[in-house]
């Protein structure tokens, strides 16, 4: 069994390609200009782009992984039983229509396509997890069991450090991230029972206090 999973996981380059997982790249876009955006990306380039998208007057963006890449990993993979592993799809629409064009296409593949619920790390802790399994010999049947067990116990928090983040992503205006930083405010947020649905459960002053 092999995995194909998207760059949003949260593991290194190294450590996947020890686990053989398939990495299907995001598109980055920075102002509306691509950005070479790699999770094979150096240390260097990792830098440089954590300080681009620190700056406030930066807007970026991403789209899903494309049906090409995709249909390539598969044809790659066609022989070994494929578990397509992805963050919440009800997140990634785009992700999602991508993976049910790729699947009506090629219907023949064994795959098992699996939405971990969750984003980031609750994604990537659960890749990784299955991962480990794969190498360990688990079987087909009982590898979907571990992962339906393992996305129903997994529930994550994550502190938001810079409303600006938000504005600059799109998902708040303006007005809320200067409110909000000016009263020095932070959301702790949660994940909830819906597939891919984050909320506030509260807010502090500080990381510490987040603590």
């Amino acid at each position: 069994m092999k995995i194909v999973t998207s760059a949003a996981v949260q593991l290194s380059h190294q450590r996947l390609q020890e686990l053989g997982v398939r990495v299907l790249e995001h598109p980055l876009f920075i102002n509306g200009e691509p950005y070479p955006a790699s999770i094979s990306m150096s240390r260097q380039a990792m830098d440089e782009l954590r300080t681009a998208v620190r700056k406030k007057k930066n807007k970026f963006s991403t789209s899903a992984f494309s049906e090409e890449d995709l249909r390539q990993a598969y044809l790659d993979l066609q022989d070994e039983t494929i578990i397509s592993f992805h963050q919440s799809l009800n997140n990634s629409k785009a992700s999602g229509e991508v993976l049910r064009k790729v699947h009506r296409e090629m219907p023949d593949l064994d795959v098992v396509t699996f939405d971990s619920h969750h984003l980031t790390v609750g994604f990537s802790v659960q890749l990784l997890e299955v991962a480990k399994a794969i190498a360990a010999g688990i079987d087909k049947q009982s590898l979907v069991a571990l992962m339906e067990k393992n996305r129903a116990n997994t529930h994550h928090l994550a502190l938001i450090h810079d409303l600006f983040f938000l504005h600059r992503s799109g998902r708040i205006g303006l007005a809320k991230a200067l409110l909000g930083t000016a009263a020095r405010l932070l959301p702790l947020l949660s994940s909830t029972e819906e597939s891919g649905v984050i909320k506030s459960i509260g807010k502090v002053r500080t990381p510490a206090h987040a603590n």
